[in-house]
């Protein structure tokens, strides 16, 4: 049949393209810090794994040659992050000393973050600073509104990866037009308002997210086990969900967006693939977002600009999170 033909073929491009990401992640685990270098191992492991997921979960539909094929290179992936792990591995050495690090000294290594206020009075919070390693991770926030602030001196596609995890009520703001990342990965993220902008050129993995609106351009896009989210997406290939429900896709203008995203031709937001949705009928786990339900852009311009500080955190999830999705 025609459309399974054309699920093989979006699967294998799909493959492909997180198979070359992940190498190129590999490869650049050489000149991560040593600090934050475990976590980025951690990182590339768990991402070889969700890959290897994704090929037993299309088992349905792959011929067995496909499935061989498919797990050979992601045997060959993780071969070679072994023998990355065993080429940076520091030699022994004996020490009496037991050396504390400060958890609240960075985080993920890629910026050192004022401190911010947590609670039911939690106000915008700044995660500002110098640039230390390739990853940028925030995670375990309630109740904030988290600013991602940039030195002048921060150059464009200055970082490797961004992970964002264990959000809850949270209201999450990157810079406009500034290209930060090569990948990115959202998990277990929960009553949050995410707007990504056009920082992450390249893939966007989205894990477990609950009632939550999130505005992002990026170059690929794949979502796993997420309920309940509105997607305004400027995306050049086909976004991917898989064991999702009730998912609403809207277009984002590639205006304001920054120079990477001036050259996209086709922005294929409404071309969602369904990897659990087989059947040649429309897939019931997600829909286009009907025009008088989408949030206009002044609305974001308004978090994201000089009105922030006079807007609750709780007061913007109950505008955009809240009317979106009925949390």
């Amino acid at each position: 049949m025609d459309f399974e033909n054309d699920t093989k073929q979006s699967f294998y491009k799909h493959f492909l393209e997180t198979q070359e990401a992940l190498g190129a992640q590999i490869e650049k685990l050489q000149v991560v810090d040593a600090s934050a270098r475990p976590e980025a191992i951690d990182a590339c492991l768990a991402a070889i794994s969700q890959l290897s997921d994704v090929v037993k979960d299309a088992s349905s539909y792959l011929p067995a040659y496909d499935q061989r094929s498919y797990s050979e290179q992601i045997r060959a992936l993780s071969e070679k992050l072994a023998q990355a792990r065993k080429a940076l591995a520091p030699k022994q050495k004996f020490s009496f000393k037991n050396r504390r690090k400060d958890p609240a000294a960075s985080i993920g290594g890629a910026f050192k973050v004022t401190a911010s206020s947590r609670g039911p009075s939690a106000k915008s919070a700044p995660a500002s600073g110098v640039p230390e390693a390739d990853n940028l991770v925030i995670s375990s926030r309630k109740l904030e509104h988290i600013i991602l602030a940039l030195p002048e001196t921060t150059a464009s596609s200055s970082f490797s990866s961004l992970l964002l995890s264990d959000l809850e009520r949270c209201v999450t703001t990157f810079p406009l037009d500034t290209t930060l990342f090569s990948s990115a990965a959202v998990k277990n993220v929960k009553s949050s308002f995410l707007y990504l902008g056009g920082s992450i050129n390249g893939p966007l993995h989205l894990t477990g997210l609950t009632n939550v609106v999130l505005v992002v351009a990026c170059r690929q896009l794949r979502m796993h086990e997420a309920t309940n989210v509105d997607v305004y997406i400027l995306c050049p290939s086909r976004p991917i969900i898989e064991d999702c429900k009730n998912i609403r896709f809207a277009p984002l203008a590639k205006e304001g967006l920054g120079r990477s995203w001036e050259a996209v031709g086709r922005n294929m937001w409404d071309q969602v693939d369904d990897f659990k949705w087989l059947k040649s009928e429309h897939s019931p786990n997600w829909e286009v977002l009907p025009e008088a339900k989408r949030v206009q852009g002044r609305v974001w311009s308004d978090i994201r600009g000089s009105k922030k500080d006079m807007v609750s955190v709780e007061s913007i999830l109950d505008t955009i999170v809240g009317s979106a999705v009925g949390m």
